[in-house]
């Protein structure tokens, strides 16, 4: 079983998989020691230090065996060489390609630090030739395992003049998202630490439960539908998308309308407060209340220190306000369509 989870800078897409994968082992695994996490990460500066002791204190208690997973695993893979997982307590077949066991659960944090380790410094792969069989490699591995959740991220909605070595990186990375996504039994966008599932086989019960979504989730919001007053309502979505005449024609009078929230945050951060501290205050109003506030984590990781951490920082913030949310609202398009709540 091969489960595929993407989404934004800060979207919660990775404890969404840790969770997701720690449930797949509660009815897959019959031994403990059965649930594995790749970690493809190198630290190379204080700040990736930083993020990856923040992912480890994220999934502690869960159960995974950890295991540092560089490139060079996966292009013994390729290369048909033996590969050995240690310490986990795994085997290789004949092709080289580990043996997790049928009751394994394997998760694999991510896809576009594994794919960034194979081209730099220096790429590791003939170009067009072994990059290109990745997805067939961790296809392999999720055979062997009896489930494997791969963590990618939504690094294409970004309108920049890019030179043509990052221009291939983010088309390897499509490339390689689409193949995963077209083999998979489960494809999952995380929004504001909610999973959007684009697909979803029949028979993978589990899936359905982990939606945890409402009667009417996930439905355009009906024209002419108006909120009931008293709620707090969080309305997502990219720039110019149409969120602010959607709340005018959606919302009665009588509700306050925060816009820009993520500028907000920016403030914040460039004056040193607390974020989390003003977004807890803001939930503590009374009467009916919409925040609106623009997605911001796609894209390729900023070279900007302060924008780096501005967009993980807004991410983490629309992951705490749709947990207290009684609605959550993406608006595309001027289209609304309901992540969390009713109408």
């Amino acid at each position: 079983m091969l489960i595929l989870v993407t989404g934004g800078s800060g979207s919660g897409k990775s404890a969404f998989a840790e969770q997701l994968a720690v449930r797949f082992a509660g009815q897959i695994c019959r031994e403990r020691g059965g649930l594995y996490y790749l970690a493809t990460m190198t630290a190379r500066d204080g700040e990736s230090l930083a993020r990856i002791a923040r992912h480890r204190a994220q999934r502690a208690g869960y159960g995974f065996r950890t295991v540092e997973c560089g490139p060079d695993f996966f292009l013994s893979c390729a290369a048909g060489e033996d590969a050995v997982l240690a310490p986990a307590p795994v085997g290789t077949s004949e092709t080289g390609q580990a043996v997790f066991g049928e009751q394994s659960v394997v998760m694999l944090e991510d896809l576009s630090n594994l794919l960034a380790g194979c081209l730099y410094p220096e790429p590791l792969w003939k170009a067009g030739e072994d990059a290109c069989r990745m997805p067939e490699i961790l296809g392999g591995l999720a055979a062997a395992a009896g489930c494997m959740v791969i963590v990618t991220n939504e690094i294409f909605s970004e309108p920049m003049a890019w030179g043509e070595e990052t221009l291939n990186y983010i088309r390897l990375l499509g490339a390689w998202n689409a193949r995963l996504a077209a083999a998979a039994d489960g494809v999952a966008e995380v929004v504001c630490g909610i999973p959007v599932w684009h697909k979803a086989r029949g028979t993978l019960g589990i899936l359905k439960n982990s939606r945890e979504r409402e009667p009417e989730q996930g439905k355009p919001v009906r024209k002419g539908a108006r909120m009931e007053n008293g709620k707090t309502i969080l309305v997502i979505g990219g720039a110019y998308q149409g969120k602010g005449a959607y709340v005018r024609a959606h919302f009665p009078q009588g509700y306050e309308v925060v816009s820009g929230y993520h500028e907000q945050i920016r403030r914040q951060l460039l004056e040193g407060r607390d974020c989390e501290r003003e977004a807890e205050a803001l939930l503590q109003k009374k009467g009916g209340l919409v925040i609106i506030s623009d997605e911001i984590g796609g894209g390729l990781v900023p070279m900007n220190p302060f924008e780096r951490a501005y967009r993980e920082t807004v991410g983490r913030i629309h992951c705490m306000l749709a947990g207290e949310a009684d609605s959550v609202i993406r608006v595309v398009c001027g289209i609304g369509e309901v992540l969390k709540g009713y109408l």
